[in-house]
């Protein structure tokens, strides 16, 4: 193909994008072309980064690439400036062009050559994810719940297992690992979904903030105040979006999603096998890493996509320490700065590692200072963000080495049992893995020191800094995320362990050891399937109910009952999930959003305030002294535990009250 028929085919392509984003608006020439444009363009940046003939191989790798250079050039450009419809059609212009200028010639496209034999496991593996999606998609709601297991049909855990049975079975029985790998990406793809399936209104509070901002961006091209934090998602999402028209919604809940599905299982897989050579046993821990709870996967946040990064720069560097390969090196250069632009805190834990890697490289007057300052770099970007409300305070430490449930339920003992301490293996197997391999890989001296870099911002964050911004529940956050990303950093240390562990196993010729070894997997993989989701029981109350079509009703009857005049909603966070998703960033009164957001603000604790303490006109008072507005509406949902008196309370001492969803929730006014 010479360059001037593809430069024709570009703007061939292009032209109707740019046209339909300007002008015509129409759907069915978004999808089109916005697919058309994808695709075509992917192929030729995987081209440019590969350099290989390979037709799917190119569109694979060319879509990340891509999707990193948006998330980057995006997130500086709305930094800068803004995300309207010039700075989009620049990128889509900018994208679609570099690769065809760069291009030379490709002499002979390769197709994929995917043979298959036959295989009964791989017929019985899909028929038993087939059967649990069929129990997922009959659990499917729109009323608030607690977990999504008070819905699912406890079989599907049975289903799950002998699932994850037959998928471990068949790669001692399949020749083509690239089989192998597609139905490890079929059991992500299955652990992940709980909840995009479940949940038939969406799950979490964060992802419904972000839509609305992503759908403020998409329509205004900027928003006020113009957040700095997660410009990388914001980016890519709005740019999705005019190119192809799908709905926010859709491209947000299955952003991170696809990252994980598609590209997790493959970089783990690599990288692993670079250095340990069985495949059928590399299959086996890079399906191990479903073992690790992955509550941060199952739905499209900012840190989680950025978490998506980091494990990538974590898998991927293996491969690159041990080739040199400067393809790969570029693709940690994209996922770095992927991961800081979309999250600082995953993207400044990146920064450490590589910090890490880059000390014993540095000449010795300067390797003190910046020993010293990894050690400190997340601490002080917190306290330069917090203009003075981040202070110090020391925290006694709170260590339980080992923890063990005993509620007399066989199943859930271990399984709890396992959830509380699984974090306490992982440090003491991964670093010893890492000792041992840093007797012969370098590498891994690397993955020790950063491990240790970020342990130690951790401690900081946890026990010496107190975010008084935050209310009480937000304020750990960011130290379990960091302690999350301190136990994926030291995951290569566990597989090699477990790689050595499965090889011996499976060399001995007694039969009893390799089934204890292989139940031993199925359970700790599916103990995780339970874990990574909210579960309310006998161990853990997780109190997130889920936005629920009374939630809507509300908001909507609030909204009409106002008749035009200024108001401010005291609810809790599914109703103001709802008045976000419905009527975006409507209204806001002495810089006071009229919904509560959970997040540190005072309206918050005012609501707070009325549902623990009791509803009083003092705390009506002190919310139209805050916003300035005399009109309240309180609102309180059935499942909150004090419901009956706080109820009676409010009707009390409201101007009128409203049941609302056969009384779902109870809505009460207060005017002046």
């Amino acid at each position: 193909m010479k360059k001037e028929f593809l430069s024709f085919l570009t703007l061939i392509i292009t032209a109707p994008l740019i046209a339909n984003i300007i002008w015509w608006h129409n759907p069915t020439i978004a999808i089109i072309f916005g697919l058309l444009y994808l695709v075509f363009n992917a192929f030729f940046w995987g081209f440019q980064i590969t350099r290989k003939q390979k037709l799917f191989s190119n569109i694979y790798w060319g879509i990340l690439v891509m999707f990193c250079l948006i998330i980057i050039a995006g997130g500086i450009s709305y930094f800068i400036f803004a995300l309207n419809n010039f700075v989009i059609i620049f990128l889509i212009i900018i994208t679609g062009t570099i690769p065809i200028l760069a291009f030379n010639h490709i002499k002979k496209l390769e197709l994929p050559k995917l043979t298959y034999k036959f295989e009964i496991t791989h017929i019985l593996y899909l028929l038993l994810v087939l059967t649990c999606f069929y129990e997922l998609f009959l659990a499917r709601t729109s009323t608030s719940i607690v977990s999504p297991w008070h819905v699912v049909n406890v079989k599907v855990f049975i289903f799950y297992a002998l699932a994850t049975f037959f998928l471990i079975i068949s790669y001692f029985r399949t020749e083509n690992k690239t089989i192998s790998l597609i139905l490890t990406s079929i059991h992500f793809l299955l652990s992940t979904s709980v909840a995009l399936i479940v949940y038939k209104l969406g799950f979490g509070y964060d992802p419904i903030i972000h839509q609305t901002t992503e759908k403020h961006i998409l329509e205004h091209g900027i928003i006020h105040p113009k957040p700095f934090y997660y410009l990388g998602q914001y980016s890519l999402i709005v740019w999705l979006a005019k190119l192809t028209q799908i709905r926010i919604e859709i491209l947000d809940k299955l952003l991170l999603f696809g990252f994980t599905v598609i590209y997790l299982p493959k970089f783990i897989f690599e990288s692993l096998r670079s250095f340990l050579k069985n495949e059928n046993t590399v299959l086996i821990c890079t399906l191990l890493f479903l073992a690790l709870p992955y509550t941060f996967f199952i739905n499209t946040t900012p840190f989680g996509l950025s978490l998506f990064f980091i494990t990538a720069i974590i898998f991927v560097a293996i491969k690159y320490f041990t080739s040199k390969d400067k393809i790969t090196k570029l693709y940690l250069i994209l996922f770095t700065a992927a991961s800081l632009i979309i999250h600082p805190l995953a993207g400044l834990c990146a920064l450490i590692f590589w910090i890490a890697v880059l000390i014993p490289r540095t000449p010795q007057p300067y390797k003190p200072f910046l020993a010293i300052l990894n050690f400190f770099i997340i601490p002080l970007a917190f306290i330069a963000n917090s203009g003075g409300s981040t202070t110090f305070a020391f925290s006694a430490f709170n260590i339980n080495l080992l923890y063990l449930e005993n509620h007399f339920n066989i199943i859930k003992d271990l399984i709890y049992s396992y959830g509380f301490n699984y974090d306490i293996f992982i440090i003491i197997l991964g670093v010893t893995g890492l000792i041992f391999l840093s007797k012969k890989f370098k590498w891994s001296k690397y993955y020790l020191l950063g491990a240790f870099y970020i342990w130690v911002n951790y401690l900081i964050i946890k026990y010496f800094l107190v975010f008084n911004d935050l209310i009480e529940y937000e304020r750990s956050a960011f130290s379990e995320r960091i302690y999350y990303i301190l136990l994926i950093l030291l995951l290569p240390g566990v597989f090699t362990l477990i790689y050595l562990l499965i090889n011996r196993i499976i060399n001995n010729k007694q039969i009893v050891p390799k089934l204890f070894i292989l139940f031993l997997i199925i359970f700790l993989i599916t103990s995780s399937f339970y874990l990574s989701y909210p579960a309310k029981d006998d161990y853990q109350a997780n109190h997130g109910y889920s936005i629920s079509n009374a939630d809507f009703d509300a908001v909507t009857f609030i909204e009409n009952n106002s008749k035009g005049e200024p108001y401010i909603v005291l609810a809790n966070q599914t109703t103001s999930s709802a008045a976000l998703k419905t009527f975006g960033f409507n209204s806001y009164y002495n810089n006071h959003f009229y919904y509560p957001i959970p997040t540190g603000g005072e309206l918050y604790n005012l609501y707070l305030d009325m549902v623990n303490n009791g509803p009083s006109l003092e705390t009506i008072h002190s919310v139209r002294e805050l916003t300035g507005v005399d009109t309240v509406y309180f609102s309180i949902s059935n499942y909150w535990s004090d419901f009956p008196r706080t109820s009676d309370r409010a009707k009390l001492i409201s101007t009128n009250h409203f049941p609302i969803a056969n009384g779902k929730i109870n809505i009460y006014k207060f005017t002046k």
